[in-house]
């Protein structure tokens, strides 16, 4: 093996220090499953849990940037769906997460006096997330 094929395999964990890079490379991780695993010829239920796993951890964690993200600007820090940003923080829950952050983009889009078209669309990929996350949602039959 060379050097350089050596150095491919060298994990810098360390330059993944904010969850927006670990969703980053979650999103990679994603991609990579989805386009490699078929040449395999396996079936893709030998790695559905663990991948479920991987997608959930994805949305969880780009749900608190969003967040995170929202509260900069409508300044608001009071939660609905939890006690604290610590709570928040620490939350697997994609339901109250994607709940808190439907809330965070309606007081923005309040906020910015923005168009009753730019709700909709949010609207519609919001429909497509509560979807998603009835099936990825850690304590349901998914994971059990």
């Amino acid at each position: 093996m060379t050097r350089l094929e050596k150095d491919r395999l060298i994990a810098w964990v360390g330059y993944s220090d904010c969850n927006i890079k670990i969703w980053g490379q979650y999103e990679r991780l994603a991609d990579f499953i989805f386009e490699e695993f078929p040449s395999t010829k396996r079936r893709l239920d030998e790695i559905s849990v663990p991948t479920l796993f991987v997608l959930s951890h994805a949305i969880e964690l780009a749900l608190k940037e969003n967040i995170i993200f929202f509260l900069k600007y409508h300044k608001s820090i009071h939660l609905k769906k939890f006690d604290n940003m610590a709570h928040l923080l620490k939350s697997h829950n994609l339901i109250n997460l994607s709940e808190e952050f439907k809330i965070g983009f309606y007081r923005l889009h309040k906020l910015a006096e923005g168009d009753d078209s730019i709700k909709i669309e949010f609207n519609k990929y919001f429909e497509q997330l509560t979807r998603l996350n009835n099936i990825l949602q850690r304590n349901t039959e998914t994971y059990s």
